[in-house]
């Protein structure tokens, strides 16, 4: 079985994003319709990615570093995938976050929760080398959600949000890794760079200390990962991976050929 790697992904604004296997573009020869043989094929996957914490800290209007930022979300994924190297893709799906933070010199927690609302991204992978069961490849990608406040408190105390008032989230991540099939699995390990920011828009009036809105990114741009997927080649393949260093996270994929 070929081995292709790592996805590169390059997008715009979202929660962490999910990097996935280098061997992806050639892990899944046979499929329903499309072959090994043929340039051009067309897979469809799920992936469903929980954030324990990203890591962020706020750089304006407020400081100090958020408590929690965490992040659930559900997408499907679209893939074209060409001449069993390279991949295109597009992702769309519903994310919900939470976070908590202590604005310096105001003595108060404050949390917001958000609905669960569209998130949205777009990427490219491709395999830059490949020598028998080991491959190497690049990936870029980006996303995008802009979810409504659902509820907000300071310390404890509810607050009911504005009809305005969002948490617009924006990431983009560019990354490379190294792949070595084993039988019918395939772990993998890489490392990623990525710039991550959320604005706070539109919050009551006196829920700042001044203004209402504030903008967090993330304190650390570079992180690791590492995980494994398993895969006869013909249809199907199932992905679990983490996410550490600048963040805590975990993500698990599935994708079929079609």
């Amino acid at each position: 079985m070929k081995k292709w790697l790592f996805i590169l992904i390059f997008t715009k604004p979202l929660m962490a994003l999910y990097m996935g296997n280098p061997a992806s573009p050639g892990m899944i020869e046979e499929g329903f319709f499309f072959c090994k043989e043929n340039w051009f094929a067309v897979k469809g996957g799920y992936q469903r990615d929980w954030v324990f914490d990203r890591n962020m800290k706020a750089v304006s209007k407020i400081s100090g570093r958020l408590d929690d930022f965490k992040c659930l979300a559900d997408q499907g994924a679209l893939v074209i995938n060409l001449i069993n190297r390279i991949e295109v893709y597009g992702s769309a799906g519903a994310a919900h976050f939470f976070a908590s933070n202590r604005p310096s010199g105001s003595g108060v927690k404050q949390e917001y929760q958000t609905y669960n609302q569209l998130t949205w991204g777009f990427g490219i992978r491709g395999e830059v080398y490949a020598w028998n069961q080991l491959s190497f490849g690049v990936s870029g990608k980006c996303q995008i959600a802009r979810p409504n406040i659902k509820w907000m408190t300071t310390n404890g105390a509810l607050v009911n949000p504005r009809d305005g008032s969002r948490v617009s989230f924006y990431e983009w991540q560019i990354g490379t890794g190294v792949s070595y099939q084993i039988d019918m699995l395939i772990p993998y390990l890489g490392v990623k760079y990525s710039n991550a920011g959320a604005h706070f828009k539109h919050l009551p009036s006196g829920f700042l200390p001044s203004g209402h809105h504030f903008k967090v990114k993330n304190r650390r741009k570079f992180g690791m990962v590492i995980g494994t997927s398993f895969s006869t080649g013909n249809r199907f393949a199932a992905t679990v991976e983490t996410r550490f260093i600048d963040e805590q996270s975990i993500t698990l994929a599935a994708e079929v050929r079609l």
